[in-house]
């Protein structure tokens, strides 16, 4: 591709990646990419914690006076490289923006790299590169506001790239680096790069040259040998005794993948409306994750007919069909939890014979697997025509189908990252800690902390801990006395457990049947809130 030819695809597909996420473009702070209550804000908050950190001087990695007050402990960033990334974005214009103009890069990054792909393969590209950046599967990542998976969905087509280079003949030290990189952004596209990789060793891929499969292992190795230390450090600190990540337990993980983790079969093919799970169901506080793998009809029609005319490539075929089986877990599910036979026993799947190895044991969301599929129905598909007439009409198709028949058709949805005036007001009173209701995840808490940045109780997954709790108790205990005696019980508890402020946000579906909400209404009676409007009550207990 000539650089003329490069630039005009890249400004096609930044484009794109603004007409998928849009308004957020003309908005990047209150429509920024990604639901509000997704890991949208913790991604927000990543990226400001990583310049923070280094702004003062400080190498990621401690949380002391930020996070799980008054212990602190390790963090080890969930996207440390799209940290790095947005490190000058977020010191010129804020974490807001930085996530914003990386989300659209990503996405054009994604759509570029597939095309390339696409055209190296035989295909044509901007087929390749439309169906796989408009895809249900890559809104869906925005829309959960999963900065990492975003990260990995641009990376997988560039390392897919870099290894069907490697077996023409070209360079493998930049291939590994790439490997390496996209293993340590993102362990799911690992997993599907080094799967991808193998059929590519034991298949082989067109254009290749000989000895492709000595230099696609040398590939492999060098690709594990740098992502080796990110990996060790990352594991190392996420598991370490004081970090405050709140990493799932192995039972924890092995429960994910078994219920909500995996993919549902039913979501690679089921148009419209339809979620499995569904946490629209499943969610009591309206979180609005959306797993979603959906594969799209004309892209598969597409796909199929370029093998009907054998036209492969096998190996992608193979590793597309691999990861979908991967992807569905170890067990069938259907919406959010297995599905079990006559005698209490549960359907195996391929996944329970690698389930202990090292790695795979620590994966939990299993759909995410499926992006190698979505990858290869978008180059394969890319090859089904000659007539570029034709081939112009299959994104045309994808992107109506997106809109009007997919899952994904209302996504990504945008997060309104405006702190409302009392989060101001915070930042203007004296220290002190602060503990937040409703006592549930999904939540700003974490994105407010940038403004008021003062000490939350909370950890990155939970905005609950020990020294809230022991307040929640007491207010919970003292609902029903008198508003004098709440009053003093609260200052003696908040003061012995070093939490100063509650703010509490207006929440009518948490006000239903939370298990704080009588507490809350008691300290409603018996407190003067600071700050008072109709979306928070911030409280100062001393």
């Amino acid at each position: 591709m000539s650089f003329r030819a490069c630039l005009t695809w890249s400004l096609f597909y930044v484009g794109l990646a603004v007409a998928l996420t849009w308004p957020a473009a003309m908005d990047p702070v209150g429509a920024v990419p990604g639901g509000a209550r997704t890991d949208t804000a913790d991604s927000l908050w990543t990226l400001w914690y990583v310049a923070r950190s280094f702004s003062t001087g400080v190498m990621p990695g401690t949380v002391d006076g930020l996070l799980d007050h008054p212990r602190g402990g390790s963090l080890w960033p969930a996207d440390p490289v799209d940290g790095l990334l947005g490190l000058p974005l977020v010191l010129l214009g804020g974490a807001a923006r930085a996530w914003t103009a990386l989300c659209i890069l990503h996405l054009a990054v994604a759509g570029l790299a597939a095309h390339a792909l696409a055209r190296r393969l035989g295909g044509h590209g901007v087929v390749g590169g439309v169906l796989y950046v408009a895809s249900a599967m890559t809104l869906a990542h925005v829309q959960n506001g999963a900065s990492e998976a975003v990260l990995g969905t641009a990376l997988l087509p560039v390392a897919a790239l870099a290894a069907v280079v490697v077996a023409g003949g070209g360079p493998v030290w930049p291939a590994a680096l790439v490997l390496g990189v996209a293993s340590t952004a993102h362990a799911y596209t690992g997993v599907d790069l080094y799967l991808l990789l193998g059929c590519l060793v034991a298949v082989g891929v067109p254009g290749a040259t000989a000895g492709f499969r000595r230099r696609l292992l040398l590939l492999g190795v060098l690709g594990l040998c740098f992502a080796a230390l990110p990996a060790y450090v990352a594991v190392s600190a996420s598991t370490a005794g004081d970090n405050v990540v709140g990493i799932k337990t192995a039972r924890e993980l092995m429960t994910i993948r078994r219920t909500i983790g995996p993919a549902d079969p039913e979501m690679f093919f089921h148009p419209g409306n339809f979620r499995s799970p569904d946490f629209r169901e499943l969610s009591r506080y309206g979180e609005d994750l959306v797993h979603c793998a959906y594969l799209g009809f004309v892209g598969l029609a597409a796909a199929f007919l370029s093998l009907r005319r054998g036209q492969g490539p096998w190996a992608l075929w193979v590793g597309g069909v691999l990861a979908l089986l991967l992807s569905m877990g170890p067990v069938l599910v259907e919406n959010g939890a297995p599905v079990i036979l006559s005698g209490r026993r549960a359907v195996p799947l391929p996944y329970l014979l690698v389930e202990s190895f090292p790695g795979l044991s620590s994966l939990s969301l299993l759909w995410r697997l499926a992006q190698l599929a979505v990858l290869v129905v978008a180059v394969t598909a890319a090859r089904a025509f000659a007539s570029g007439a034709v081939s112009a009409a299959i994104p045309v198709l994808a992107l109506l189908e997106l809109r009007l028949w997919s899952p994904a058709a209302d996504l990504p949805r945008h997060f309104d990252a405006t702190v409302p005036e009392g989060i101001h007001a915070l930042a203007a009173a004296p220290d002190g800690a602060v503990m937040n209701f409703p006592v549930v995840g999904a939540r700003a808490y974490l994105w407010e902390q940038t403004v008021h940045a003062k000490p939350v109780t909370g950890t990155l997954n939970f905005p609950n801990n020990n020294a809230s709790r022991r307040v929640w108790k007491v207010a919970m205990a003292k609902a029903n006395a008198p508003a004098d005696d709440l009053a003093a019980a609260l200052t003696s508890a908040a003061r012995e457990a070093d939490v100063r402020y509650l703010v509490v946000h207006v929440d009518a579906r948490a006000f239903d049947d939370d298990l704080h909400t009588a507490a809350v209404r008691a300290i409603k009676a018996a407190l003067t809130p600071i700050h008072e409007s109709s979306s928070m009550r911030v409280y100062a207990f001393w």
